[in-house]
């Protein structure tokens, strides 16, 4: 077997980043279900991560058409936040598409909530791909896109997200790592539930009306 020593940095570099994934899902791991920080909750059946102090409590990002918005303009409604980019092949694509199945499927009463979808590449998704994004899955959800890719690091830092960087044709673009499903804000802005990997959507509409009865 021949190594080809001129891919070697590629390869070096593969390697780090397949290793910076796995240990930010260690940390995400041990933040969540650290005993100071899970509650198993019965009233729930996602992730109960009111106490959970690391991660973010507020944002100001702005919509589709230039506003800004922040938690506080929720205020009154439960909300699913779901990052990603504007890409039928992106994890948020799938995760979206489950959400409306959840929560919206035929014969169920529509439930007080809304759904948020965040860009984590405001370079390469432009207000219009995002709305055209949000039309194609759901046309009620909300798009919000951080100003630059400061604010868009910022947004992911604060919120515990891992930025997989990507080298494009003509640019580069930074992907969320689909750590998590989505995060679950209450009435009053507040971070209560994390959605797990494999049944986190299959259990928001059970949790979306706990949350909606005050707990």
């Amino acid at each position: 077997m021949k190594i080809n020593f001129s891919q070697t940095p590629e390869i070096y570099e593969s390697l780090i980043a397949g290793m910076k994934r796995w240990l930010y899902r260690v940390l995400i791991d041990c933040l969540i279900f650290n005993n100071n920080l899970y509650v198993p909750n019965q009233r729930f059946r996602n992730n109960d991560i009111t106490d959970l102090k690391s991660v973010g409590s507020e944002f100001s990002l702005i919509d589709l058409r230039g506003s800004e918005r922040s938690l506080a303009s929720f205020k009154g409604r439960v909300v699913v936040l779901v990052v990603g980019r504007a890409l039928a092949n992106d994890p948020s694509h799938t995760i979206l598409n489950n959400i409306v199945h959840e929560l919206s499927a035929p014969g169920r009463q529509p439930l007080p909530v809304d759904v948020v979808f965040v860009t984590i590449d405001p370079e390469n998704d432009s207000p219009q791909a995002v709305e055209n994004y949000l039309t194609g899955i759901d046309s009620g959800y909300i798009g919000l896109r951080p100003r630059n890719v400061s604010e868009a690091k910022k947004f992911a830092k604060d919120f515990l997200i891992y930025l997989n960087k990507v080298q494009l044709e003509k640019s580069v673009s930074y992907c969320a790592e689909p750590i998590r499903t989505g995060l679950v804000f209450d009435k009053k802005g507040r971070l209560r539930l994390y959605l797990g990997r494999q049944n986190g959507v299959k259990n928001l509409r059970h949790d979306v009306l706990q949350l909606n009865l005050g707990y």
